[in-house]
């Protein structure tokens, strides 16, 4: 029942979300979406926060001052002072402009919904760091207000006699919004969404809005065994053969969602986050933990046929018609690995930067970090290492992106982050992830002057404006 099917401009939605806290949920949910909307300039990115802290708005809404860039004036500015203005920026006198204020404006008497443009939030004007092309709907830290408003309808006080089930058309609400936000753009959209790690309605919301799941888990022995209880809160897997417990679980998403035939998000891919190596291959003790990694997945694939369940309406198989038959090729089919970004990742977060932005922005960095200028100019070998690993494996290394990262019986590998979210594309943006690594790599004394000679992936040069756009390609 939840589908982009019906609405041809919205390519896919993703969503990020696990019970466990703490493995980079939201990190990973900002760093794909940059680096996304990084690739793609003529798509229109929608980034959404239904996590009660806000934190991912808290990140992209943060500004800092610049001096790289005469031509851009720009200022310190907490993303935190940002989302509590946006929750008081109050639209046709009711409203916040936020996910809450939305879901307020849909109950409202004698008021129309809000629409698209109303609430969502130019990403970049608020933080110039940010690609062009993000549209945010902020989170808001009193979300679960609306919950009972969710409930109340769910329960019948404005339930229609004719129609979808109120449980079902409460949880399709911001299905119906992003619809409208990429017919409102006319451009090819793809959507974001963090989550709360619990369950509440609006994670129950994001399930049903988006066509797939991203899973981040540790890089260790521990995070997956959370991947099982993901298994059993979407489908039911593992449920209880008691009858008293049985009565119980019929109020389980899992329960209401089979019950109203609604298509729940397929898991996409499992997102090994905070793996402790520089360099784009992993270490004979990290095979170990890799391998256990493989079986534990094609373990989930022989629990959901054993519940009964066909695994493709578990995991999504994309364009492919097979199942992987090994361990090995269902964890390379559906995992991915993150490196640890240290230092890095915390720099980023608080201050809203894509990685590639990082070493750009050093002084106000500095500024705002309290660190020494030298701590992010005079990196040392073993820092630059790691901070260069970390964007290779997020965006991909072009030498080797078409002939490594594949489907391998045999090999273990290091699966960029990017790479696995555009599984299934027949299109890979070489040129785009070029420009981005050079990007990164420049220095603050090149970066200052108003044009840099990119090379084109065939070879000759293209004039790419310090904003990063074609001059004239």
């Amino acid at each position: 029942m939840s589908s982009t099917g019906s609405c041809p401009l919205l390519e896919d939605v993703f969503c990020f979300w696990t019970l466990k806290g703490g493995v980079g949920k939201t990190t990973m949910c900002f760093h794909s979406a940059t680096a996304y909307a990084e690739m793609y300039p003529e798509k229109q990115v929608i980034i959404v926060d239904c996590d009660p802290q806000a934190n991912l708005s808290a990140t992209i809404l943060t500004q800092l001052y610049c001096d790289w860039n005469p031509d851009v004036v720009r200022q310190d500015k907490e993303g935190l002072d940002v989302v509590d203005e946006m929750a008081n920026h109050i639209l046709h006198e009711h409203f916040p402009k936020t996910l809450l204020g939305y879901f307020m404006s849909l109950y409202a008497s004698g008021v129309n919904p809000l629409k698209p443009n109303e609430v969502l939030i130019d990403a970049h004007k608020h933080n110039s760091n940010l690609p062009k092309n993000i549209r945010l709907l902020c989170g808001d830290l009193r979300l679960r207000c609306a919950e009972d408003y969710i409930r109340e309808n769910v329960q019948g006080k404005f339930a229609l006699p004719m129609g979808p089930a109120p449980w079902v058309i409460e949880r399709l609400r911001l299905l119906d919004f992003i619809k409208a936000a990429a017919v409102e753009s006319n451009k090819q959209t793809v959507v974001f969404i963090d989550t709360n790690p619990a369950l509440d309605i609006f994670t129950e919301i994001a399930l049903l809005t988006a066509n797939k799941l991203i899973v981040p888990v540790n890089s260790d022995h521990y995070s997956t065994a959370a991947l099982r209880k993901v298994l059993y809160n979407l489908h039911g897997i593992g449920s209880s053969k008691a009858a008293a417990i049985k009565e119980f679980e019929k109020t389980m998403f899992w329960s209401k969602a089979q019950q109203h035939k609604c298509k729940v998000a397929k898991i996409h891919t499992v997102m090994f986050n905070k793996c402790s190596t520089h360099s784009q291959s992993l270490t004979q003790a990290q095979n170990g933990i890799w391998e256990k990694q493989c079986e534990v997945l094609n373990g989930l694939l022989e629990d959901i046929r054993k519940s009964g369940l066909d695994v493709k309406d578990v995991f999504d198989f994309g364009t492919s018609r097979r199942v992987p038959k090994t361990a090995s090729a269902v964890g390379n089919m559906f995992g991915c690995h993150m490196t640890d970004m240290l230092s890095a990742g915390i720099i980023c977060m608080s201050c809203g930067l894509p990685l590639w932005m990082l070493r750009r922005n050093r002084v106000a960095v500095c500024k705002k970090m309290a660190m020494k200028h030298t701590a992010v100019s005079k990196l040392s070998d073993r820092d630059i290492q790691s901070h260069n690993a970390t964007l290779l494996q997020l965006v991909g290394d072009i030498k080797h992106i078409e002939k490594t990262y594949t489907i391998d019986d045999n090999e273990a590998t290091m699966k960029p982050v990017l790479f696995a979210l555009m599984r299934g594309s027949k299109k890979i943006p070489l040129r785009a992830i070029k420009r981005t690594l050079m990007e990164a790599d420049i220095n603050a004394k090149n970066a200052y002057g108003p044009k840099m000679k990119i090379p084109k992936a065939g070879g000759s040069a293209e004039t790419v404006d310090d904003d990063g756009d074609d001059a004239d390609s």
